[in-house]
């Protein structure tokens, strides 16, 4: 797979407009480059399919080198959609991004894997996958779990790979993300 940046603008003709000329690379590349990433696309472009793709690509017993960075495939890839989590938040009036991993493990009957979690979050070893910055169930349950994404995701210095349609997510996300589409 391969992922599109912008380079920096280079300035046209007109003083109020900006020319980008998109760069695409290798996936391992791009997410080699930094340490969180924001994929953003329009419906149907294939980010839920990128980031699940990347779960599985790490999860493989036969993975193969090159196809994803290196740092990623060390972590424990951890899927979260965005809209569950902001779907308890405005249930419960809160719900930190740790509980709402537990609750969708346990979503799947899969609850048993939570103490393998919590360990690999304790030694920073996770690679958090955020699907649908897009997609919250409010806009401000939204905004919550957006900076307590960011938040988290700092403090716990362990890296991320968030999906959003264009225009969504993380506005002035800061030096630490890179975005691609």
């Amino acid at each position: 797979p391969r992922l599109e940046t912008t380079n920096e603008p280079h300035k046209s003709q007109t003083p109020t407009k900006a020319v980008y000329y998109p760069t695409r690379e290798a996936l391992s590349t791009w997410l080699g480059r930094s340490h969180n990433s924001l994929i953003t696309g329009g419906p149907g472009t294939g980010k839920s399919t990128l980031i699940r793709y990347i779960a599985l690509e790490i999860l493989s017993n036969t993975l193969k080198e090159g196809r994803i960075a290196t740092k990623q495939t060390e972590a424990l890839p951890v899927y979260v959609p965005f809209a569950f989590w902001t779907k308890q938040i405005l249930d419960a009036g809160t719900c930190s991004l740790t509980e709402c991993v537990r609750k969708w493990l346990e979503s799947w009957s899969e609850g048993h894997l939570w103490n393998l979690v919590q360990e690999a979050l304790e030694d920073e070893r996770i690679l958090l996958l955020v699907d649908g910055l897009d997609e919250s169930a409010s806009e401000a349950t939204g905004r919550l779990a957006l900076q307590m994404l960011q938040v988290f995701v700092q403090t716990h210095h362990i890296a991320a790979i968030v999906t959003s349609r264009p225009n969504f997510g993380l506005r002035g996300h800061g030096e630490e993300w890179q975005s691609g589409e």
